[in-house]
């Protein structure tokens, strides 16, 4: 189905994102959403998503708790769009759908086996939430808040870090040095720069070893949770952020 531009987004006509680790069950569910003239989009977790919506306007977002893990994440996702968010899980609980809820849902329900069923209990309620978001699309929208390079991203209205749907405990200085890298993907971060604007220092003879400490740090973090070196060092200059499918040209 073809789509339209609005705002520097695409518009996907009558397409949804799917969130859905389990094949077969998407396989099941896309079928049943395209004999009601609704196509899914899939990805695989949620700053997989992020990532979509950030430069496409889907109707919906559909994740199955049963196998994405979405909090604390799902919060980044809400600031990421204002179109409504439903969650399913067969292990529904009232408690775990408030929390969900609290981070930003519009809809959480038991699931089921049939297709069908999940899609008059959405239905409704979906068609009187996207009368709302459509009607929100007309005002003025807030700065957007969210950073995304390659599978990093950074919600700096919370100054939160994810990569692959895992959070990233850094500290102020550390937050500070990767959202500027990741806001000048490619840029060299030279050690001057770094002494004057992060450390707040002039260079000495014991600059290099506090800045070598940092990032070191921040690399050691990053490291919990990926293993691809994100931060590149330029030799006798400084260092800078590159891309899994663009790291080797540099």
């Amino acid at each position: 189905m073809e789509g339209q531009k609005s705002r520097g987004k695409i518009i996907m006509s009558n397409m949804y994102l799917a969130i859905e680790g389990d094949d077969a069950v998407h396989e099941r569910e896309s079928q049943f959403w395209l004999s009601r003239m609704f196509t899914a989009v899939r990805a695989f977790s949620i700053c997989e998503a992020i990532k979509l919506v950030l430069n496409n306007d889907y109707l919906f977002i559909g994740i199955n708790a049963d196998n994405i893990n979405y909090n604390p994440i799902l919060r980044v996702l809400r600031d990421a769009t204002i179109r409504p968010i439903f969650i399913v899980s067969s292990n529904y609980t009232k408690q775990e759908a408030g929390e969900a809820y609290c981070l930003g849902a519009d809809l959480f329900e038991p699931a089921s086996n049939r297709p069908e069923d999940n899609f008059k209990t959405k239905m409704g309620k979906m068609q009187s939430l996207y009368i709302r978001t459509k009607s929100s699309l007309r005002k003025s929208q807030k700065p957007q808040e969210i950073i995304n390079f390659d599978d990093i991203i950074f919600n700096t209205s919370f100054r939160t870090v994810f990569i692959k749907d895992k959070e990233l405990k850094l500290a102020r200085i550390e937050l500070d040095v990767l959202q500027y890298m990741m806001e000048n993907p490619l840029r060299i971060l030279t050690h001057d720069t770094i002494c004057k604007d992060f450390l707040r220092v002039e260079y000495d003879a014991g600059t290099p070893d506090a800045i070598y400490n940092l990032i070191k740090r921040l690399r050691g973090k990053i490291r919990h949770v990926t293993s691809f070196n994100y931060i590149q060092t330029v030799t006798d200059v400084g260092y800078r952020l590159v891309a899994q499918d663009n790291s080797n040209k540099y």
